[in-house]
């Protein structure tokens, strides 16, 4: 199978090169370091440049980016990660997937797990929840 994304080939999760690493030398040549170059990364408590966003009538939010050496391992683990096959479970985040697919794959669940949303989604209002209801399709 290939990704269209990347052009990488897929792999199922126990041939990653993350699968099973217990060697912090190994994940440093994964993404192209020296040890002791990773562990300085990892200790710099400056990797990130830190600003605010949403002026105006927006609530402003604040978001740390990571400088580029960071975004650099950062850019590198999502490839590893993003060339493991999914589970047919997962739908979050992957292309194709989304809420919808993941409540079609319930329907007729004998079950049904509740969350509370503001404690997961803290900045949810619940008039957003209540459009969403409101307005998405339902699923037959």
């Amino acid at each position: 199978m290939e990704n269209q994304k990347n052009k990488y080939k897929i792999y199922q999760k126990d041939q990653s090169p993350l699968y099973k690493l217990q060697s912090r030398r190994k994940l440093a040549a994964l993404f192209g370091m020296k040890l002791k170059e990773l562990e300085g990364l990892a200790k710099r408590n400056d990797n990130y440049r830190i600003f605010t966003v949403g002026k105006n009538k927006e609530k402003p939010r604040q978001v740390e980016e990571p400088k580029p050496h960071l975004k650099r391992v950062h850019t590198r683990l999502f490839r590893l990660l993003q060339r493991i096959e999914a589970p047919k479970y997962l739908h979050s985040g992957v292309k194709g997937r989304s809420y919808i697919t993941n409540a079609e794959a319930h329907i007729g669940a004998d079950r049904l797990l509740t969350l509370d949303i503001k404690k997961f989604f803290p900045s949810t209002l619940s008039w957003h929840v209540f459009e969403f209801f409101n307005s998405v399709r339902a699923i037959d």
